[in-house]
C-alpha cells in the first residue's frame, strides 16, 4: 500500500511525500527494488542527488541486472 501510495505523490508531484512513502514502504520490504529506485528518481528531482545515488546503490544491490538503476545513477 505505501509503495502504491508513493507512486501516485510521485506522479502528482510530490516528491515530499513519495519519499516519506517509500521509505515507509521500505520498513516493511527492505529489500524492494522498485521502492528504492522510485525513492532515488524522487530525490534526485529534488535536487538531492547524494542521498539519491544511496538509494540507485541500494536498488542495483538488489537486482544488479536491471538497466534504469545504472541509467539513473550515471
Amino acid at each position: 500500500a505505501w509503495y502504491r501510495r508513493g507512486d501516485a505523490l510521485r506522479e502528482l508531484g510530490d516528491d515530499e511525500q513519495a519519499i516519506a512513502s517509500y521509505d515507509r514502504a521500505l520498513k516493511s520490504r527492505p529489500t524492494d527494488y522498485w521502492s528504492w529506485y522510485w525513492r532515488g528518481y524522487s530525490l534526485q528531482r529534488l535536487g538531492r542527488y547524494r542521498a539519491a545515488l544511496g538509494s540507485y546503490e541500494a536498488a542495483i544491490g538488489y537486482k544488479p541486472d536491471d538497466y534504469w538503476a545504472w541509467y539513473r545513477r550515471g
